[in-house]
């Protein structure tokens, strides 16, 4: 399966649900055991949203254009595939979200909130309300209260009158609300962290991906870069981001004479040393930022004023221990600090050169998409430049 998961749920028999994307699978993992307990390989797009109640359980999946809910029961404890409802017509432009409240399940959708039993046929759910029509994108249930987020206003519904509150409060796609009264929710822009009806307006540093709290205590933001973690009994705020690559996207490898093995990415290049990934990543202001020390279990990287394009195509070593980048995808001087082959000393970053390809260039095109790079037995540099 891919490492590249969309969804994330503890189940209230607290095994967590593991939903994929590119390809669509669902894992059941056991954190006790730290083990993937079943897995129900789908073929699917993507797998959005799972809400698991205490004998059924719900996910929700795309297949190409096309949005479905997968349905699973508890027998003995164990959770087993029930059934595949495919082409929800309800839902034809999206599923945003999923929550069960006791026997009653809600949908937001593209077009408006849906709500059911749980267990029928998700072809026979019909709309809450006439007058919830527009695009639900985050459902929070709160004792008797329903919050959501309609065309990006926070609104909040009693579940038995079925009386509707708009909050006033606008530009909002996710929500969390506490059982304190207190509801935080992330800006249409995945910037912001704000608390609705409050004062406290947050800057996240990376784009926002889902919120979820902790004993009502700790507001905890999934970015693209890491945990944005806000103790709400004290100031400020922590940003956790493991000792890791900078993405999953790999497109070059090589091992160095020590051992070490080095990955290149559209992001740069990650370093395997013995306490685990440094990374040299671009950035684009002309700063040098390299480190004499690296905190072991947090994102360790230096960063160096160059343009890695669109990938690093291949990685070869010198005879001399310096690494040679081919890069695919990039300028040169001065529309970019890009070469079409990066030389870098990976135990010095800040000594790097590059070397613009398109100086022999027929076509007299300053775009460089160098694919291959090779070291003969003379130590003579061959290079495929798909421009040259």
């Amino acid at each position: 399966n891919t490492t590249n998961l969309s969804v994330i749920e503890s189940g209230r028999d607290e095994i967590i649900w593991i939903g994929g994307k590119e390809p669509g699978f669902i894992q059941r993992f056991d954190p006790s055991k730290e083990m993937v307990t079943m897995e129900f390989p789908y073929e699917f797009s993507e797998i959005s949203h799972v809400v698991s109640g205490d004998t059924i359980a719900y996910a929700v999946y795309r297949d190409n254009q096309y949005w479905g809910i997968a349905e699973y029961r508890s027998e003995d404890g164990t959770f087993y595939h029930r059934d595949l409802y495919p082409v929800w017509q309800l839902a034809e432009d999206g599923i945003n979200d999923i929550e069960i409240m006791d026997t009653t399940v809600f949908i937001g959708t593209q077009s408006g909130l849906f709500t059911g039993e749980v267990g029928e046929n998700p072809n026979s759910w019909n709309l809450i309300s006439e007058e919830i029509v527009g695009n639900v994108t985050d459902i929070e249930i709160f004792g008797d209260s329903l919050f959501f987020i309609l065309d990006s206003e926070v609104c909040l519904m009693n579940i038995d009158s079925q009386e509707i509150e708009g909050s006033g409060a606008f530009n909002f796609y996710l929500l969390e609300s506490l059982s304190s009264g207190a509801t935080w929710a992330i800006n249409s822009s995945y910037t912001r962290l704000v608390e609705v009806s409050g004062e406290e307006i947050i800057i996240l540093p990376a784009k926002a991906k889902c919120i979820t709290s902790f004993r009502d205590s700790l507001i905890i933001v999934g970015m693209e870069e890491g945990l944005f973690i806000k103790d709400l009994f004290q100031s400020g705020y922590e940003v956790f981001v493991p000792n890791t690559l900078p993405t999953n996207q790999i497109s070059a490898l090589t091992i160095l004479n020590d051992g070490r093995l080095i990955a290149g990415s559209k992001k740069g290049l990650s370093i395997l040393e013995p306490w685990g990934w440094r990374n040299i990543i671009e950035t684009t202001s002309n700063e040098m930022l390299i480190s004499d020390t690296y905190p072991t279990q947090y994102f360790s990287a230096d960063t160096i004023p160059v343009d890695f394009g669109g990938y690093i195509a291949d990685i070869e070593k010198d005879s001399h221990g310096k690494v040679y980048c081919a890069i695919r995808g990039t300028y040169p001087e001065p529309r970019r600090h890009g070469g079409g082959i990066i030389i870098i000393d990976i135990d010095n970053p800040g000594d790097f050169s590059l070397i613009d390809t398109t100086h022999l260039d027929y076509f007299l095109d300053e775009y460089m998409v160098v694919k291959d790079l090779e070291f003969d037995n003379s130590g003579n540099l061959w290079v495929a430049d798909a421009y040259a």
